[in-house]
């Protein structure tokens, strides 16, 4: 829902910055070693060899410059906080996330709070990234979702 304080997006986009110059001044086959060895995506480190292999090449993959302008760009240091716009929304939504990610099982649960027509799921056993680290709990809970609504 982006982050609710100045300081807090200040803090982003300057992280955001170091990943960008990361990329710039060492590549992205430095940038996908350091990105993949954040704690957030522990969870990952269990996954089957090749299906790492595979994620790996994708983000060695990337332009350089338009992975860094992504970064810049596309921060969540520049995103507005959101929470009174999804007060307002009257779509369905499905809030989900990683049950073994606590800030976004917790965001999850915080948005579908907020919306008027929304619920959050938990991918049970799946850290930050439920469609790499647990593709058919996923579309499960999604088209369990799809079926309740239509």
């Amino acid at each position: 829902p982006g982050l609710v304080s100045a300081r807090e997006r200040r803090e982003r986009r300057a992280a955001d910055e170091r990943w960008a110059v990361l990329i710039e001044r060492e590549g992205t086959a430095r940038f996908a070693a350091a990105w993949s060895a954040q704690p957030l995506f522990a969870t990952q480190r269990r996954l089957d060899r090749d299906v790492l292999a595979r994620q790996d090449r994708i983000r060695r993959s990337h332009d350089p410059a338009g992975l860094a302008a992504a970064m810049r760009g596309f921060s969540l240091g520049r995103m507005p906080d959101l929470r009174p716009a999804l007060a307002r929304c009257r779509v369905p939504a499905l809030c989900l996330a990683g049950a073994l990610d606590e800030r976004f099982a917790g965001l999850a649960r915080e948005i579908a709070s907020v919306m008027l027509d929304a619920r959050s799921a938990l991918v049970p056993d799946c850290g930050h990234n439920p469609v790499l680290e647990r593709p058919d709990a996923t579309a499960a809970l999604v088209d369990a979702f799809w079926k309740e609504i239509a």
